[in-house]
Formats: C-alpha cells, structure tokens, sequence
C-alpha cells in the first residue's frame, strides 16, 4: 500500500488496480485489506470491483445480490449513486462499494459501455482513493479496456504458487497494455522466508519503473 501511494516527483495516486497472473493469487483479499487501511487512516474509499467474469471482492465478502449493482449501471438501469453501497458505516467508516458478481452477457462487452468513461473519473471526483479489483490478466485482458483512467496498478504473486513464467507472461502484458505498473505485491509469504523474496520484490519493483 504504501509503496504505491508514495512514488517522487509524482502526484499520488488515487486510483489503484489490482491484477494477478491467474486467479487465486489473493489480489481481491489484498484489494479489500487496502481499501480498509485506508478508510480507518481516516480517507474516503471506494472500492470497485471490475471482475464481471468471476466477481472478486464482491465474491469474498459473500455479498447479497441486492449489492451487486455494477451490471445493473453499466446497462444505463441504475444512476451511479445508487449503485454505491456503503459497506459498515459502524466497524469501518468512509468505505464503500461498487459491487459486482458475474455478468448475465459478455462481461468485457460490458465494460466498453459508454458509462465506463464516467465511472472511475466520478469516483475519482468523489472519493479520496479509488481502488480497483480487476480480473487475472492472462485469464483476460480487461484491465486494458480502463487502462487509461488508471493512476497505478499493482500486479500481486502468491509465494509458492506464482510461476516466474507467469509473473513474466503478466508483466509483458501489461506493459504492451501501456498501463501504469508500479510493481508487484507477493502474498502469503511464511514467517523465516520473507528475506530472499524481499529482494525479489525490490528488483521487480525497480524493473517496472524503467
């Protein structure tokens, strides 16, 4: 979190994507402990979830499908403030939701509707950080399809699970997508194991900036 929020001589961003090489690497848990951190630090978060394919964050936090509004707005049936839910105004304060669960038609049809050039500037406009879960890019390539509304995107590994291939094969991607990538994030490191991968992650991190 903090590494992407400070980067010199560069504004801070305010909307953060999360991707992964392939699902079950944690970027929707990680997304969600983000957006978290940062509303009990006292900013205005939302967190939008853009995986019309399988549902992310919206999918782990076991959301009733009264919540799952984006589809619903995208086809021009909801207006953006009632497609926004605020999450638990009593435990976390400032956090709210853009939700979504798998879309009835083609979920990257969806998302080339004219209403998704307004989402994210609005939300953007609204909130103090934007923070967006998005599908695995080698599983499909949405996050392209927003790319340019789109201040950072963090790529997130899973130690033990995540392939050097596949962490490559990602990176390439989204480089040829032109979108913002600032680095990665490596989930479910063991306690006594995190040193070497410390390093792994500072040499990406510094790979990524050039």
């Amino acid at each position: 979190f903090g590494a992407c929020m400070a980067k010199r001589d560069e504004p801070r961003p305010k909307v953060i994507a999360l991707t992964s090489a392939l699902p079950g690497e944690g970027k929707s848990t990680l997304a969600m402990a983000m957006a978290i951190t940062a509303a009990r630090l006292g900013l205005k978060v939302v967190l939008l979830d853009l995986d019309l394919h399988f549902g992310g964050v919206s999918k782990i936090m076991e959301l009733e499908a009264g919540s799952l509004r984006l589809e619903a707005y995208l086809r021009g049936e909801l207006t953006l403030r009632d497609t926004v839910v605020e999450i638990d105004p009593a435990e976390v304060p400032g956090l709210y939701m853009v939700a979504s669960g798998p879309a009835s038609a083609t979920p990257s049809t969806l998302l080339y509707s004219a209403r998704v050039s307004e989402l994210i500037p609005t939300l953007k406009r609204i909130y103090d950080l934007v923070i967006v879960d998005t599908p695995p890019v080698l599983i499909v390539d949405d996050i392209s399809i927003v790319g340019e509304f789109l201040d950072a995107v963090v790529l997130v590994a899973r130690w033990g699970k995540t392939t050097e291939r596949a962490t490559a094969d990602a990176v390439r991607r989204l480089r040829l997508t032109k979108v913002p990538l600032r680095g990665t994030v490596i989930n479910g490191v063991k306690s006594g194991g995190g040193g070497g991968y410390g390093y792994a992650y500072n040499s990406y991190y510094r790979q990524t900036e050039t």
